[in-house]
């Protein structure tokens, strides 16, 4: 990047160039370096500011931070906290410039998730302090502020839903509305809710109970349009109406997590009747049931509903502290609201997890004269973690090739929001009672490892993990298993499948990749060189057999199975891919799911010289994607997150998530057209010391530039 500024300015657009990095040194310069705000930009009117005083520096320029006593331990430096605790904090305001600011003031305000408390007792969402004037290179201490953190619910960005629907022959409206609009309800909350999975379970019709017909359940997707395709295909018709039933199946035979909000919306114009499982009599037994699951029920009364089909209805939104809807009402008088009703309850059972401070700060540049007024708006967030840590875990094998000892490693990747001191693993071989208790190691990031020895009489491996985060939020996965001896299951990767194991000094592992219908690319990324041997398992011949290797490609031809070795001397990680090659030409952009052990190649011809430069997007407002560039000899030239630059020629682009997975959006585009989401992230203080390096040489270079030209 700093080789294309260079040939910019000698191309004459000098000034140009240091006007851009001037700009960019303010803003980002402001940026604190711990990591505890979330800047939102400065005001038109101080950007104006900034740009029409490089020469003189006669305004005063004010730089806010914000403290706690709250603790982090995440990269960012963001703090965290627990529901119904309570932390202080104050502001610094500091005047960098020497020109004095005059009438500074600041304005501050709390999200819902906490609230102002006095030395009195006294609440509040709000508060106003006058600082009065602020002198150059003065710094001004707020006063110091507690907060309560009030919310008690379930502190998730995350729900899942599943829409418990009467398709009988009175519901021919309500089945077509969700069809119109439930896809655009579910854009529209995907700037707050990341990560919402959504089933259907159907009841009346032709077949008339879920509980016998499988085919009457959709199971919870992320996907939308599996919902909605399934909705265009059903007809309403029937009047036999086993709603009771079809909760039971929601309860009990969908893939809930436990760890979001579990959220059931039933919709009927009948009181039911009853079913194999649940008769009309056992409906509050159902609805009890439903609470002590910590299920939510909220029902809606389509029109036409009797009073009976009322009673029930609201009876089972009250036990289970949901809510109930009658279509009807003023507040929704028609049919067509009812995907305005899912998503009322969708906002009301998803709650933001970050309590934010918004702070406004206005200043005058002219002491008394009000239209100097300059102002600065940024939001500080602490994060409000009453959630258990979410844990992945699989198994791999390593033999070690002196001493031909067998080992079985357990890979553990844990996502929490505030971090995880620790990971304890639980084992048994076979069938014996005592369980022990190993520490893993953390290995890098988020990503633990116990390595056990194991023997050729050995046939089972059972293990279960234990952790909690730094704020005591504590988890116990179920029991996993991982069979040994001969009955050891090697890795087989799929295509667009992607692994991550660790190797231990003096060991190796196996591992297969195969090719369905397509052809595919077998990519093998190693931290050191390792040694690597591939068999062709259908023609039984070795196809590539190579030593001191750091990344190996291999081309899988169709229908074709690899049984791959690889083993080193040292400890490092590997990572495997096996992908499907796309073609991605200039301005097309796709829009793919990828969850977090899958990823895609692009094979991109950018050979065409341009006089803008282009990059390639992979992106999404929630899942942070990892990208690989490589030249055609499968030389690393690049790499990055969201966006990168990409080299004037061909080369193929690696994809995958590298935290949380979901849907991307991918463009090959000019640099100018590609437009990243907004993201939060920390800078470090190089970064932000070089950033001020590079706006005091441009201001510097400008100076210079401009008295030439008068001379």
């Amino acid at each position: 990047m700093y080789i294309d500024i260079l040939i910019y300015m000698i191309t004459g657009k000098l000034k140009k160039v240091l006007i851009l990095l001037l700009i960019a040194g303010f803003i980002l310069g402001g940026i604190k370096i711990d990591g505890n705000i979330e800047n939102i930009g400065d005001t038109e009117n101080e950007i104006k500011s900034l740009i029409t005083t490089t020469q003189e520096r006669d305004e005063p320029e004010l730089k806010v931070s914000f403290n706690t006593n709250l603790e982090s331990h995440r990269e960012d430096k963001m703090p965290s906290i627990k529901s119904q605790n309570q932390f202080s904090f104050y502001f610094n305001i500091t005047n960098i410039n020497e020109t004095a600011a005059y009438d500074v003031k600041l304005n501050f305000s709390l999200n819902d998730l906490g609230v102002l408390v006095s030395d009195g007792g006294e609440e509040s969402n709000s508060a106003f302090e006058t600082v009065g004037t602020l002198n150059g290179h003065e710094t001004y201490l707020s006063k110091e502020y507690k907060v309560n953190v009030t919310t008690n619910e379930t502190i998730s960005e995350s729900l899942d839903l599943v829409i418990v629907l009467d398709q009988s022959g009175s519901m021919d409206d309500e089945i077509e509305a969700l069809t119109s609009d439930l896809i655009s309800v579910v854009n529209e909350l995907s700037d707050t809710i990341n990560d919402l999975r959504i089933g259907l379970v159907l009841f009346g019709g032709e077949k008339e109970n879920p509980y016998l017909f499988e085919e009457l359940v959709t199971p919870l997707t992320s996907d939308v349009q599996q919902i909605v395709k399934k909705l265009k295909k059903t007809k309403a018709s029937g009047s036999i109406e086993p709603w009771g039933d079809a909760l039971w199946v929601a309860m009990y035979q969908m893939d809930w997590r436990e760890d979001v909000p579990n959220l059931i919306v039933l919709i009927t114009d009948e009181a039911g009747d009853d079913g194999i499982k649940v008769s009309t009599r056992d409906l509050q037994n159902l609805y009890e049931q439903l609470a002590e699951e910590k299920f939510i029920l909220c029902t809606v009364a389509a029109k036409g509903s009797d009073e009976l089909t009322i009673e029930r209805l609201s009876l089972g939104a009250e036990i289970t502290h949901g809510t109930y809807v009658r279509i009807g009402t003023e507040e929704f008088p028609s049919t067509a609201d009812l995907p305005r009703i899912i998503k009322y309850f969708i906002e009301t059972y998803s709650v933001e997890k970050a309590l934010k401070i918004f702070l406004t700060v206005t200043y005058l540049t002219i002491e008394s004269d009000t239209s100097s007024t300059q102002t600065i708006e940024k939001v500080f967030r602490v994060l409000v973690d009453d959630l258990p840590p979410e844990i992945r875990a699989w198994a791999s094998y390593t033999e070690d090739f002196n001493t031909e000892q067998k080992y079985v490693n357990i890979i553990v990747e844990v996502l929490d929001v505030s971090r995880v001191p620790f990971v304890e693993v639980f084992y048994r071989y076979n069938d014996n009672l005592t369980w022990v208790i190993a520490q893993a190691t953390n290995q890098s990031g988020d990503t633990f490892i116990l390595s056990l020895k194991y023997d050729d009489e050995d046939e089972l491996l059972s293990y279960y993990i234990y952790t909690e985060d730094y704020l005591g939020n504590d988890i116990v996965t179920g029991i996993y298993t991982a069979p040994l001896g001969e009955n050891v299951e090697y890795l087989n990767l799929l295509p667009n499948e992607r692994f991550t194991f660790h190797l231990y000094e003096n060991q190796s592992t196996i591992f297969y990749l195969e090719a369905k219908e397509n052809s595919t690319i077998g990519l093998i990324d190693a931290e050191s060189p390792v040694n690597i041997i591939c068999l062709d398992v259908k023609k039984g011949e070795i196809v590539y057999e190579k030593t001191g290797q750091d990344f190996i490609n291999l081309s899988l031809s169709s229908l074709s199975l690899y049984k791959i070795k690889i083993w080193t001397n040292i400890a490092i990680d590997v990572n495997i891919y096996n992908v499907e090659k796309i073609n991605l030409e200039f301005e097309q952009n796709m829009t793919i799911t990828l969850t977090y052990n899958q990823s895609i190649l692009l094979y991109i011809d950018n050979r065409l010289n341009l006089s803008e430069q282009r990059t390639i997007l992979a992106d999404s407002e929630y899942v942070e994607m990892k990208i690989i560039i490589y030249d055609v000899n499968w030389t690393e030239i690049a790499s990055g997150f969201v966006e990168v630059l990409l080299p004037e020629d061909e080369c193929f682009v690696l994809i995958y998530p590298s935290y949380h997975e979901g849907e991307i959006f991918v463009s090959f585009n000019l640099d100018s057209k590609n437009e990243p989401f907004e993201h939060y992230y920390g800078v470090t203080a190089d970064f932000q010391f070089l950033v001020i390096l590079i706006s005091f040489i441009s201001l510097s270079a400008l100076i210079l530039k401009q008295n030439g030209a008068k001379k």
